[in-house]
């Protein structure tokens, strides 16, 4: 019996490290002063940036940088958060990628299957939260996607980009 408790705690100790999503929440983040490299690594997941800034409230891209996110696990959907919306000021509009990525007002949405994506910055973007989603996890549909586009839909696009 002692044996397998044992197992069942260690199969819950597995389950709990694969996390399936990863937050980047600004006010647990490490604090990066205007213009400083933003480095933060969160259950093996990294947000790197080489100018940005860190406060409590916000994560900020400066204009013309690029903002990585990258995991050793398969990242199937990056869903930020923005201070802004659209193209306007600080919205996820102003970042491009390759790959699937729509904008719905201050939510802007990757899907694809990779273990790196680089974001590039046309003018600063101030993110309030940055999920990231492994391993084919994808977000509940009205939490991210314009309505011509559902669950569904979203993992046979992350299907799609495995072949």
């Amino acid at each position: 019996m002692k044996k397998f408790f044992s197992f069942i705690l260690a199969l819950t100790a597995a389950v709990t490290m694969n996390a399936t999503q990863v937050v980047f929440n600004p006010a647990s983040m490490t604090a990066v002063a205007s213009n400083g490299a933003i480095n933060e690594v969160v259950s093996g997941v990294t947000l790197a940036c080489p100018k940005g800034l860190v406060n409590d409230s916000q994560i900020r891209v400066y204009a013309n940088q690029t903002l990585t996110i990258s995991s050793e696990s398969a990242i199937s959907a990056i869903v930020m958060t923005c201070a802004g919306s659209g193209t306007a000021q600080y919205g996820p509009g102003l970042f491009t990628t390759t790959g699937n990525y729509a904008v719905n007002e201050n939510v802007g949405t990757w899907l694809g299957s990779a273990n790196s994506n680089v974001f590039s910055c046309s003018a600063q973007v101030r993110m309030t939260k940055v999920v990231v989603y492994l391993d084919g996890e994808v977000p509940a549909a009205d939490t991210w996607v314009p309505d011509t586009i559902g669950v569904s839909e979203a993992r046979a696009l992350i299907a799609t980009s495995d072949a």
